[in-house]
């Protein structure tokens, strides 16, 4: 099933692009004769797509991984870092004002209870 959904990606790749899929057959723990036949589909693949044994490859361009991309993602996410920071110290600084508020409304009613001896 798995060199299936491989066999459907790798159709809709362009051949100008270029991607390196590794398909191991022995790691995977499945019936010999399912084994035989996905084997054979994958042997049928390798023809097809005049791949080496065991490695199904496709040239990749280098420009489809930007360098601006990767240091837009690195930015955002320690924008992101630091936005949640700021989140918890401001959650942090409210729970503390909640406490004191706590206390503060505890003190008439645990008065009132001495007043009245409970």
């Amino acid at each position: 099933m798995i060199h299936y959904l491989f066999h459907i990606t790798l159709q809709g790749v362009r051949p100008a692009e270029s991607i390196l899929i590794s398909l191991p057959m022995k790691g995977m723990s499945v019936p010999q004769v399912t084994q035989k036949v996905k084997e054979e589909r994958l042997k049928q693949q390798r023809k097809r797509l005049g791949c080496l044994k065991g490695v199904i490859t496709k040239k990749l361009k280098s420009d489809s991984f930007k360098k601006t991309k990767l240091l837009t993602l690195m930015t955002s996410v320690q924008t992101s870092k630091e936005n949640i920071i700021q989140c918890l110290r401001v959650m942090r600084s409210m729970l503390t004002l909640l406490r004191r508020l706590n206390r503060i409304l505890q003190v008439p009613h645990m008065l009132a209870r001495r007043l009245l001896g409970l």
